[in-house]
């Protein structure tokens, strides 16, 4: 008389197996910066991406920084595992792809033009690194290594590091090379767009200044 529900009890606590186990709260848009800044590289569509300044995502050089590629041995990362590796690397402000075609974004590097600007002007002001009516003060581009060295010691919010970990990984619950390529779409490369697309813009909390 008692198989029938102690079945449908057991079969109520079966976890299913694909579970989005990051915050469904969105989060900064800075912090989603953080990580991606962590995360990207100097390569910048065939150039090299000014001092201080971050430009793409290789897919090849993600895979060493996690040590998820062939070579290292590691076959996946859980999360805490990439919030480890993700803490560990420097930051730099990532620039924005120049222009809307593969031709003007060869032009990223010599353009020079950060990412989320009106971010970043806030974040120099507030924290006393600039100010705008000063015309004797210093460029603000030449500025970003003081903020990513005040932006790298604060640390990523948790919530930033589940949202990034978790769109790479497809929502599981550990990351392997497999997941990352599918998570690059066929691409060799992530830049800023693409990776706030992959995030989703839904996700992000933008500040309105």
């Amino acid at each position: 008389l008692i198989t029938a529900p102690i079945l449908v009890l057991l079969s109520t606590l079966e976890a299913p197996t694909n579970i989005n186990l990051s915050s469904t709260a969105p989060v900064p848009a800075l912090e989603i910066i953080k990580t991606y800044g962590s995360l990207a590289g100097s390569e910048c569509y065939g150039r090299t991406a000014p001092p201080a300044s971050s430009c793409q995502i290789p897919l090849s050089d993600l895979k060493k920084e996690l040590g998820v590629s062939n070579k290292s041995g590691i076959k996946s990362l859980t999360r805490s595992e990439f919030a480890n590796r993700l803490e560990s690397l420097s930051f730099q402000w990532p620039l924005k792809p120049y222009g809307l075609t593969d031709t003007s974004y060869t032009k990223t590097a010599v353009m020079n033009k950060g990412a989320e600007t009106a971010m970043y002007m806030n974040e120099l002001e507030k924290r006393g690194l600039y100010d705008r009516r000063n015309p004797t003060g210093p460029l603000p581009t030449s500025l970003r290594p003081k903020l990513n060295e005040e932006l790298k010691r604060e640390g990523i919010d948790p919530r930033a590091l589940d949202k990034v970990f978790y769109s790479f990984s497809g929502n599981q619950e550990e990351l392997t090379s497999e997941q990352l390529e599918n998570a690059f779409r066929g691409s060799d490369f992530l830049d800023y767009y693409s990776f706030i697309e992959l995030i989703g813009k839904n996700e992000i909390v933008w500040p309105s200044y």
